[in-house]
């Protein structure tokens, strides 16, 4: 089912508030319990890990609490995002420590109107840029 464009807004506007507010609460509260979340940055979290795909909240409650630890300062701002059905397309800056500013990009694939919940992550492209 399609979401509409208010709904991708009202989400990206409440899931940057939650993560610039470090609440772990209201960051996991936009996805589905049954999640597909790839990112090569879940090799830095678990070097030991054979797979950069998390498949269930618990793991990814662990990897988020992780990287609000590791970046007590990371803020979020949003810059645009493409909507197409089910799917977001959001390109967003991130600034972990006044000294890097990260470029990304995220797909967020929604479980349509069942749960309006994020169910799927297909790939996270992170740009790195140093403050001079």
């Amino acid at each position: 089912m399609e979401i509409d464009n208010s709904f991708a807004k009202e989400h990206i506007d409440r899931w940057t508030k939650a993560w610039n507010e470090h609440n772990l609460k209201d960051i996991l509260s936009h996805y589905s319990e049954k999640i597909l979340f790839h990112s090569p940055k879940v090799k830095l979290v678990y070097p030991n890990r054979t797979s950069i795909t998390i498949t269930n909240k618990k793991d990814l409650e662990e990897y988020f609490s992780l990287g609000l630890k590791k970046f007590p300062n990371l803020q979020f701002v949003p810059v645009e995002y493409f909507l197409k059905d089910h799917i977001v397309i959001f390109e967003y800056k991130g600034t972990p420590d006044n000294k890097i500013n990260w470029s990304v990009m995220e797909k967020f694939e929604f479980n349509g109107w069942i749960d309006r919940k994020i169910k799927c992550i297909l790939w996270h492209r992170i740009l790195i840029k140093l403050q001079k």
